[in-house]
This record gives C-alpha cells, sequence and structure tokens, in this order.
C-alpha cells in the first residue's frame, strides 16, 4: 500500500573548473529510473497504470 520507491540509476561525474587549477572541480549527478516489469498484468493493473497522473516531464509507456 503506499507509495514505493522506484529503482535508481545514479551516475557521478566529476568536472574541472578552470584548467589551470586542478583543484577546483565541480560534481555532476545524473539519476534516472529504471523500467519495472510486471510479469502476470490483471486488468485492474492496468487500468491503474493507465489513470496514473504523471508530473510534467515524466513518461510512462506501458506495452502488452
Amino acid at each position: 500500500m503506499g507509495r514505493v520507491p522506484l529503482p535508481t540509476k545514479k551516475r557521478i561525474y566529476c568536472v574541472l573548473k578552470s584548467f589551470m587549477f586542478t583543484k577546483t572541480r565541480d560534481s555532476i549527478l545524473i539519476s534516472g529510473h529504471q523500467l519495472i516489469n510486471i510479469l502476470h498484468p490483471t486488468a485492474q493493473i492496468i487500468d491503474f497504470l493507465m489513470q496514473l497522473d504523471m508530473l510534467a516531464g515524466v513518461d510512462v509507456e506501458v506495452k502488452l
């Protein structure tokens, strides 16, 4: 019941800020959610997934 956190894939990149000074660095974090496979979906699960309200910029694709 309730919300389930999706598994995320995190990538961290270290980027030099300056060409001359190697001690000044920035860290960039890119995180993305992975796919979820439902092996034996029922009609209720498919209806629930089709009616979900998502935030702007979030894409959900349901394949049968």
